[in-house]
């Protein structure tokens, strides 16, 4: 367990006995918004803290992420910062990415490959676009496949279809 998983587990001990985030900061010899921050940390899904004793990322990075609501867009915030390298800034560019409102005429004028960079960071699975391929009885044709690794994360695809 890391050190950052370490004090967020004290904090949570400390809360739990009553006392205050003052209080809380002066035992730990931390800043009140140090206690923030790691309470918000410990509200971070099973799933995400998991794959976050795995790809080790520093506090800064767990800042900008906390703010991400979807585990699956966190999962692989997670995993494409830790792969690439990414500073915070970095990361936080790419959760604005993530909160832009894109219009068609963006969409259209990507490449496939970024396009489907796109839709894995929106949806948080692994996304493949495919344009030119025509469907049936369709005259601009393509494909989206959207990859999973069980029938959880199938159910999390299609309720995110189904929202909309």
């Amino acid at each position: 367990m890391n050190d950052i998983w370490k004090a967020v587990k004290r904090c949570k001990q400390l809360k739990e006995q009553g006392l205050s985030q003052a209080d809380i900061a002066m035992r730990m010899k931390v800043s009140r918004a140090e206690v923030s921050h790691l309470s918000r940390f410990d509200q971070l899904h099973p799933k995400v803290k998991a794959l976050l004793d795995k790809y080790t990322l520093p506090a800064a990075h767990l800042r900008e992420l906390v703010t991400v609501k979807n585990i699956y867009q966190q999962m692989q915030l997670v995993k494409q910062a830790y792969i690439h390298d990414w500073s915070s800034r970095d990361l936080a560019g790419e959760i604005q990415l993530l909160e832009e409102i894109d219009t068609l005429a963006k969409w259209q004028t990507m490449k496939d490959d970024q396009l489907g960079q796109k839709l894995s960071t929106l949806t948080g699975f692994t996304s493949v676009v495919k344009r030119g391929r025509r469907a049936k009885n369709s005259t601009n044709g393509g494909y989206v496949v959207l990859a999973f690794s069980n029938d959880e994360e199938l159910e999390a695809i299609i309720k995110k279809l189904r929202k909309n």
